[in-house]
């Protein structure tokens, strides 16, 4: 459990959270639906590779990190996906309640914050 805290320590603090411009002007967007909290917001990931705000529960972030302490050191392909994608589960549950339990004067940050990072990192590895 130390091992994925410290995993998740170390992804939070790259450059991943930061405002980043899309640099693919060619690119399909998709329009996130109404009636999530990034609505309206345009992404350019393939609807079917995105996280979405449904796959960022408190049970999906706690199955992720048991899964983590299970394969941490597990080796190929396959796990190295299987953890950058854990990974992202537990991130992403992480911004989006700091967007819910926000204070009402952060709350438009917050939210700005969590669908940054769900436009620029929310994506399924495969």
């Amino acid at each position: 459990m130390k091992k994925a805290i410290a995993l998740l320590a170390i992804l939070i603090s790259f450059d991943a959270l930061a405002d980043k411009t899309q640099s693919c002007p060619e690119c399909t967007t998709f329009s996130q639906p109404k009636g999530t909290i990034c609505e309206g917001w345009e992404f350019k990931i393939e609807p079917d590779m995105q996280i979405t705000d449904k796959d960022l529960t408190k049970e999906n972030a706690l199955e992720a990190l048991k899964w983590l302490k299970e394969n941490i050191d597990k080796k190929g392909n396959l796990y190295s996906y299987g953890k950058a994608n854990q990974l992202k589960v537990v991130q992403g549950f992480i911004l989006k309640s700091d967007f819910i339990d926000s204070e009402p004067g952060y709350k438009e940050d917050s939210r700005k914050f969590y669908c940054k990072w769900l436009r620029d990192e929310g994506f399924w590895y495969d």
